[in-house]
């Protein structure tokens, strides 16, 4: 490992996200594998493997890193992770509910189905809404919308259409924004 980690980030080292990092990692990494080896009658790492594949035993079933925990959904349908929020659906209000939460995601599950996925914050005290998880709330009182975190957090085109085209999300006529994408 740190034969790879010294020649793949001698070149560069600063990026502007994990993400970022991840993709150049891949990239660096793939051609590394293909470069032929001194040593093995110039053969690639990959030609080798690709050789020795058949004569490997099968694969452990993948490890998930993702620490868990087991939050309550506050009044404000909302889990709390490291001092920031994240909004889960309206209807599991007083529920409790998994959440694995990864490096740069957070992910919520109630009776085994995943009901919200997040970017995770790394801040304090910040929120992430996504609008969809307040349709029952919001078809209720729907002129809570325009004073909402969600509506103020939802896409520039979400907060730019008119109130007849709310209302027709709100009653299940059109999806919203976040079905689409």
């Amino acid at each position: 490992m740190e034969y790879v980690r010294r020649r793949i980030f001698s070149k560069r080292d600063t990026f502007s996200s994990i993400e970022e990092a991840r993709h150049y990692f891949k990239a660096e990494l793939k051609k590394l594998n293909l470069r032929p080896q001194i040593l093995s009658s110039k053969k690639s790492a990959h030609k080798m493997l690709s050789e020795e594949k058949p004569y490997l035993i099968p694969a452990m079933p993948r490890y998930d890193t993702a620490r868990i925990v087991e939050q309550r959904a506050d009044k404000y349908s909302t889990v709390t992770v490291d001092s920031c929020r994240y909004s889960v659906p309206d209807s599991l209000v007083g529920e409790f509910v998994f959440v694995k939460i990864y490096p740069d995601m957070i992910i919520c599950y109630y009776n085994s189905k995943k009901v919200a996925q997040h970017k995770r914050k790394y801040g304090k005290f910040q929120w992430s809404i996504d609008i969809a998880h307040y349709i029952g709330t919001l078809k209720l009182k729907p002129g809570a919308l325009k004073r909402s975190t969600a509506f103020y957090q939802a896409k520039p085109e979400l907060i730019s259409i008119s109130d007849r085209l709310v209302v027709l999300i709100l009653h299940g006529v059109l999806l919203p924004l976040s079905a689409m994408v």
